[in-house]
């Protein structure tokens, strides 16, 4: 008899485990979100843009405070770490100010997990800080604003 009262708890102990997954995934899904930042990178030069990682993202938002691009970008994941750059093909416009296109790469590291992520992401402009003396206007891919850096 105890061995029946032991099975049965240890059964009910798993299945609300599993449920409690289950509810978890359910709200993930449900488009639950979190919000978190990432800072502490800087925009990385490279004529070879195809290499760099483009997972799905949205900038919802993006801004140049002082000697920094910031962004508000939402994705889905969850489960794993996701990592970020910024990169710029090394060309300049001709133009008054100048004129510079980025993109933004996103490394989801194949996170399948669908919670609703809401991230800042902030990157040093300090790589085009010497290019910048009238200003630079900065085109970043998916997001309709250019953005203007002066320093």
């Amino acid at each position: 008899m105890k061995q029946v009262f032991t099975t049965l708890a240890l059964i009910a102990v798993l299945t609300g485990g599993m449920l409690s997954s289950c509810s978890l995934i359910d709200n993930q899904s449900s488009g639950s979100s979190n919000s978190t930042t990432q800072s502490g990178k800087v925009l990385i030069e490279d004529r070879d843009i195809a290499k760099y990682p483009m997972d799905p993202v949205m900038i919802k938002d993006a801004s140049v405070i002082g000697d920094s691009l910031t962004m508000l970008v939402s994705y889905s994941g969850g489960c794993k770490p996701h990592d970020f750059k910024v990169v710029w093909n090394g060309a300049m416009m001709k133009s008054l100010p100048g004129q510079i296109n980025v993109v933004l790469s996103h490394n989801a590291n194949d996170d399948m997990c669908e919670a609703l992520i809401t991230q800042d992401v902030t990157v040093s402009l300090a790589p085009i800080k010497q290019h910048a003396t009238n200003g630079v206007v900065i085109h970043l891919k998916g997001f309709d604003k250019p953005l203007l850096y002066k320093h």
